[in-house]
């Protein structure tokens, strides 16, 4: 399996959150599995599902 810099996932991260392109795309883009792109993908997105869920 490769290692991805830190610098390359922060990179795929904000091509998907910031400028609009899916992730398909940005994986056929960077020639990586759409799967990876997810990967790097959940921790933000639980991330923010744990700030916007409502506390009681």
């Amino acid at each position: 399996m490769m290692s991805y810099s830190y610098q390359f996932c922060l990179k795929i991260i904000k091509l998907v959150t910031e400028q609009d392109y899916g992730i398909r795309e940005v994986a056929k883009l960077h020639k990586i599995s759409h799967s990876l792109v997810i990967y790097w993908l959940k921790p933000l997105i639980s991330s923010i599902l744990r700030q916007s869920s409502p506390s009681f």
